[in-house]
């Protein structure tokens, strides 16, 4: 079972069944294509990329979560960093009295 979506450039409307450019996901049911699509938009959004030469060549791309991770590190390493040095400063404070 596939999926098809439909969409539009410079009002003219088209439809396509690509996913994405390296081969769709396989489906053994409509209410399995249903709940990827249900996932999908709920947890990234979809987004429809076309050739500006060829609009009838089209695929969805949903987001790679995990080209998210490095910042989240990244994030949580300096929030550590910060917190450390934080206390650091009000043991030291303590200390000096």
């Amino acid at each position: 079972m596939s999926i098809t979506y439909r969409y539009s450039v410079n009002s003219v409307e088209y439809a396509s069944a690509e996913i994405t450019p390296s081969g769709n996901p396989e489906f053994d049911s409509g209410q399995e294509a249903r709940d990827f699509l249900d996932e999908t938009l709920h947890s990234f959004g979809l987004k429809v990329y076309f050739n500006p030469d060829d609009p009838s060549e089209a695929f969805l791309q949903q987001p790679d979560g995990r080209k998210n991770w490095p910042i989240i590190g990244i994030g949580g390493f300096l929030l550590a960093l910060g917190l450390t040095t934080l206390l650091s400063q009000v043991k030291r404070g303590l200390t000096a009295h």
